[in-house]
């Protein structure tokens, strides 16, 4: 009895709808047969779970049936409760979050860093919709801006998140050229610029012929290997020169 008693107790204090009539009236009673009837009346459970009970007459299994309800009970309350401290927890985070923002944004606008015409952010902002980035692109860019959002300008990491952002933005996303695939104009210009390299500049052309009879096809990358100073940055450029293309030399050294 003493244990049912503590359950009671303990639904009590996870519910505001058990009255604190009940709960006295509990920790006096002697009773099993009452207290298991005050119990039950104060249950959340089915009319038929309610019948089950009034139809019990021996005590031992009505208490045993009301320890169950009760233990159930207590678990759903629990299990409530915690879902309802979760999601006031996240609230208050979201909502401290905007407090800090708007008041950075406050001390910043005091200091200068932000004007009424122009904000950094925003610029951004329209910079990544405009910069016409792949949707994968466009989730990290995004990702990356809400992380500036939140940390101080003056800070080395500010730099770092700005100068990763702006070289998204400036990635030629939407931009593309139109190849000229024209072999005597490419063989013109190999020849222009290299003097000997048969082999090398007849594999380019080879690339290039099968490029221009199948467009759409993605044909193998050409790589060029060999020591300092033989002429493969110079043949990119040919090739570039000869397509009608940028040359862009990025150093992976």
């Amino acid at each position: 009895m003493l244990s049912l008693k503590q359950l009671a107790f303990k639904a009590a204090e996870l519910s505001p709808n058990i009255p604190n009539e009940a709960v006295n009236f509990i920790r006096e009673i002697s009773s099993p047969s009452a207290l298991t009837d005050i119990i039950a009346s104060n249950l959340d459970i089915t009319i038929e779970e309610k019948m089950e009970l009034l139809e019990e007459l021996d005590v031992k299994r009505r208490m045993q049936r009301v320890t169950w309800l009760l233990t159930r009970q207590i678990e759903t309350l629990e299990i409530s409760q915690r879902i309802q401290s979760e999601v006031k927890d996240e609230m208050d985070r979201g909502q401290r979050e905007y407090i800090l923002r708007k008041q950075l944004e406050a001390i910043q606008k005091e200091l200068g860093e932000i004007s009424g015409e122009f904000n950094e952010i925003e610029e951004l902002k329209n910079k990544i919709e405009a910069a016409g980035m792949p949707e994968d692109v466009r989730k990290v860019a995004e990702k990356e801006l809400n992380r500036l959002q939140r940390i101080p300008q003056m800070s080395a990491e500010y730099t770092v998140v700005r100068t990763y952002l702006d070289w998204l933005i400036e990635m030629p996303w939407s931009k593309e050229t139109e190849d000229n695939l024209d072999l005597e104009h490419a063989a013109k210009i190999l020849d222009e610029d290299h003097y000997d390299l048969d082999k090398v500049k007849k594999r380019i052309l080879e690339y290039l012929a099968v490029k221009k009879l199948k467009k759409d096809m993605k044909g193998p990358i050409l790589c060029l290997i060999g020591p300092p100073g033989v002429g493969k940055t110079s043949l990119g450029k040919s090739i570039a020169r000869a397509l009608g293309r940028e040359f862009v030399r990025v150093s992976l050294g």
